[in-house]
């Protein structure tokens, strides 16, 4: 069995090393500082210049003899939905022949084999709001929940799920676990979540620009890739290209939806906070939140104002209908190559395979020339890994474990194949968009309201309002101070749960 296991893992690993090399989830200092040992089943990694640009070469630190005496480790996880979930991300029933689908179900044969455990899933649409219930009515019915950030942050404020940051077996110091989301869930030394390589929905849901090569090319708008590569793709240089680029395609002297924009205005505006390096609370010594919004943000809330109410900007009245959220209808025009710029997620890829223009994918824009770095953030349906308060602490070690395995197997397995899955498009030819790719993993970072929002009061959102068409979102300054003590209860009351 073992053997199986191995050279299925052996054939993703050779599907994916064409991408493996510029997908390096942390780039970011930590695998230089990681002593490599001996995966269970499989030979030395190498050289310590090795483990630090070749991901295969990196291994856990699990004990090499670990077994759990085939114990069932109940998994309760998300189900594909069609809306958001569009696919699956962490597992799957069955080999398909599809390079990330394949790479998911191996890891988990993998882990089962290697641990001498059994993984029980059960999947579902509404997996935080069953595990909710459960932990509730003090059911011990499963061990690891996956499920959507942005449903289940907020039960964490209800003390239903374990600490993990000191959790068995579990090594923050490996790449597998990014250093901003550990720094940004962790409040007050409590971890109630993690995510990372253990689900790559995290990548998938990067915020990201999309661009029409067709439309820039047409109108003479050039060297994109070089303004990012350069580090001088602002948001100043990306207002510039999308002006002036409506055109009445049907000559009826309306704006509407069978027009050319040069951008699509959308809720992906939550991504500029990190983007611009605002940060919407600073951290005190006790652990609390503060707010922290001020000058900066008004400033930049003003240039997206002004961005969004261009003639250029795809009004949220036609891109939306009157809805706050139909992301669908902003993929539409993009696809049907009506608009130049779209923001939107790595994963929209998928709704561009029979685009008829082609395509590439820039960072998000800086603020200026003088920040040194790009990035972006994910956008609140990626999934959150946690552990209930429910289950008998003597289980910890093998959850750990198991949790320890999966993260480090989608490190060297998965997140390759879901990226080379990915790039299998029209734009999988375009090497720059590769390098882009790599940067915005290597900029992903989060805050704590980014994880946390639906308990700040709406705050994430402020900067979704400088596309609404409502005059009473064309003063940043007045909104902000008209509803601070909304926010600031929020705040308050989040800041009372995290340090009792």
């Amino acid at each position: 069995m073992k053997k199986s296991i191995l050279l299925l893992l052996d054939c993703v690993v050779l599907l994916s090393l064409l991408s493996i090399c510029l997908l390096l989830f942390s780039c970011s200092q930590k695998s230089g500082e990681t002593d490599t040992t001996t995966a269970a089943g499989s030979e030395a990694s190498g050289s310590e210049q090795d483990s630090a640009t070749n991901p295969l070469s990196i291994s856990d630190n699990l004990p090499l003899d670990l077994d759990f005496n085939g114990a069932t480790i109940r998994v309760w996880g998300r189900e594909v939905d069609n809306v958001f979930y569009t696919s699956n991300w962490e597992f799957t029933e069955e080999m398909t022949g599809e390079i990330f689908n394949d790479a998911l179900y191996a890891r988990e044969l993998a882990v089962e084999d290697r641990l001498n455990v059994n993984i029980e899933k059960t999947l579902t649409t509404t997996s935080f709001d069953n595990a909710y219930k459960a932990v509730k009515a003090g059911d011990d019915s499963f061990d690891i929940l996956f499920a959507n950030a942005y449903d289940v942050a907020p039960q964490a404020l209800e003390g239903i799920y374990v600490n993990l940051a000191d959790f068995p077996h579990i090594d923050y110091n490996m790449p597998w676990w990014p250093d901003t989301i550990m720094k940004d869930v962790t409040i007050n030394g409590k971890t109630y979540f993690v995510t990372g390589d253990i689900t790559p929905s995290v990548l998938g849901f990067m915020n990201c620009i999309f661009f029409n090569k067709k439309l820039a090319a047409d109108y003479d708008i050039s060297g994109l890739y070089d303004l990012v590569f350069s580090g001088k793709w602002t948001f100043d240089k990306y207002a510039e290209a999308a002006k002036n680029m409506y055109k009445d395609l049907n000559g009826n002297g309306v704006v509407d939806s069978e027009d050319m924009f040069g951008v699509t205005t959308s809720d992906y505006y939550d991504v500029y906070f990190s983007a611009f390096e605002i940060p919407i609370t600073t951290t005190s010594p006790d652990g609390s939140l503060n707010l922290a919004l001020g000058e900066k943000f008004y400033e930049a809330y003003s240039k997206l104002r002004e961005f969004s109410m261009d003639k250029s900007a795809l009004p949220q009245d036609i891109s939306n209908k009157g809805e706050t959220v139909n992301y669908e209808n902003d993929v539409k025009f993009f696809a049907n190559g009506q608009i130049l710029f779209f923001g939107g997620l790595v994963r929209f890829s998928d709704y561009f395979r029979a685009m008829k223009d082609d395509y590439g994918i820039l960072t998000v824009p800086k603020w200026d020339e003088n920040q040194a770095e790009y990035h972006t953030t994910s956008h609140a349906n990626y999934s959150l890994v946690s552990v209930p308060v429910t289950v008998p602490s003597e289980r910890y070690g093998m959850i750990g474990a198991v949790m320890e395995a999966m993260a480090s197997e989608g490190y060297r397995t998965t997140t390759p194949a879901y990226f080379n899955s990915t790039l299998k498009d029209k734009y999988s030819r375009d090497e720059e968009t590769l390098k882009v790719l790599d940067i915005l993993r290597n900029g992903l970072e989060f805050q704590p309201v980014m994880i946390y929002y639906k308990s700040m009061g709406d705050i994430l959102h402020l900067f979704r309002y400088s596309c609404y068409p409502q005059a009473q979102y064309n003063n940043m300054v007045s909104y902000y101070e008209k509803n601070l003590p909304v926010f600031q209860k929020a705040i308050d009351k989040f800041n009372k749960s995290f340090l009792q």
